[in-house]
């Protein structure tokens, strides 16, 4: 089954209070310093904790959104975070297209 997947931020809790209203599992990457805001809730079925949102390039959380067939929900807070040659790197599948930012 897919995975949603998005960062956390303001955007966050509305992508994946809708994934979970569809009947999609839902994965968080989030930051440390706000674990104990999203863990509240019960729609987010998985968080991956980083210190920066630039940690979704390593492998081992490339790994993770890999093996629960994640999709990326890209928002304004990954344009922010990451340059667009980061964001072209991030193997994992990104609603939309990667690219834009080059266009």
């Amino acid at each position: 089954m897919t995975t949603i997947a998005t960062l956390g931020s303001h955007c966050a809790l509305q992508v994946l209070k809708g994934a979970k209203d569809e009947g999609l599992k839902t994965i968080l990457i989030c930051e440390k310093k706000r674990e104990r805001l999203y863990r509240r809730f019960s729609f987010i079925d998985k968080l991956i904790l980083v210190d920066s949102f630039a940690e979704i390039l390593e492998q081992k959380n490339q790994s993770i959104l890999e093996q629960n067939d994640a999709v990326l929900i890209p928002h304004g807070t990954l344009i922010a975070q990451m340059s667009s040659e980061q964001i072209e790197s991030i193997k994992t599948p990104i609603f939309g297209n990667k690219w834009i930012l080059r266009w």
